[in-house]
């Protein structure tokens, strides 16, 4: 009885199959193309053949038993064993089957995006891939040059540039960022007042605007009377003419005087 139990329970997983081949199918027709259902058609095809080749032989076998009442409870058992054998694989078939019409999709992301550079200078950029194991990618820039390690590097004119990561696991999937290209900062320095005259002894307050550059942060230095980081300038006690400068932090090559007449 054990062995015509697990028979029927073989016939009973292929129709399930069957079942589940036919909702899958329908699912797949609304979401994928003609070449996916028919790879589905020729998946389902072969598997399905051999799950009800197997059961047929198995079918057979205890059919032998019914027609032969002298078999002997080994005959039976062994039989049992390969019923429950073909179940197993059964499940295992299916759970395959499911797997293959619902595949893993894969998605992509880069890091930076949209970045702002100047001329010649590099960037590295990262992409990560999901839904497959095989994470590898290819670059690819349109006017700059981006190397398989994702690090770019600018082109020597200023404008735009578009730089694409590709999944290597599907070919369909990429992402790109935009870039914006400028030319090198020109940092400029100017001091106020330019020209002040300041009795002996006494203080002037001096200001420094720095352009061309996020940092504008300014050393500050005098020939003959002192000034503090903050730009407040103390004259000598000896009259005649001194010089106040300003230098940019962010570029020490650029720096702004100030003339000034100590009365």
């Amino acid at each position: 009885m054990r062995a015509i139990a697990v028979a029927i329970f073989v016939l009973a997983a292929v129709e399930v199959f069957k079942s589940i081949y036919l909702g899958r199918k329908i699912h797949m027709s609304t979401v994928t193309g003609q070449q996916a259902l028919t790879d589905l058609d020729t998946l389902f095809a072969n598997l399905t053949a051999a799950i009800q080749q197997a059961a047929n032989e198995f079918t057979a076998l205890l059919q032998a038993i019914q027609n032969n009442n002298g078999v002997n409870p080994g005959a039976i058992e062994t039989l049992v064993t390969q019923g429950q054998g073909l179940v197993a694989n059964l499940n295992a078939a299916v759970a395959a089957a499911q797997a293959a019409t619902n595949p893993a999709v894969v998605a992509i992301t880069i890091a930076p995006n949209a970045v702002t550079m100047q001329v010649g200078t590099t960037q590295q950029f990262t992409a990560s891939v999901t839904g497959s194991p095989n994470t590898g990618v290819t670059w690819q820039a349109q006017s700059g040059t981006i190397d398989a390690n994702g690090l770019y590097t600018a082109p020597a004119t200023a404008g735009t540039d578009v730089v694409t990561a590709t999944s290597v696991a599907d070919t369909t999937k990429s992402v790109t960022t935009s870039i914006t290209i400028n030319l090198p900062f020109t940092v400029g320095v100017t001091v106020d007042p330019a020209t002040v005259t300041v009795a002996r002894g006494q203080a002037q307050a001096f200001t420094a605007s720095v352009t061309g550059s996020s940092n504008t942060a300014v050393t500050w230095s005098a020939l003959s009377g002192t000034i503090d980081p903050s730009g407040n300038y103390t004259a000598p006690a000896t009259p005649g003419t001194d010089t106040v400068t300003a230098i940019s932090v962010a570029d020490p090559s650029k720096s702004a005087a100030a003339s000034v007449t100590v009365s």
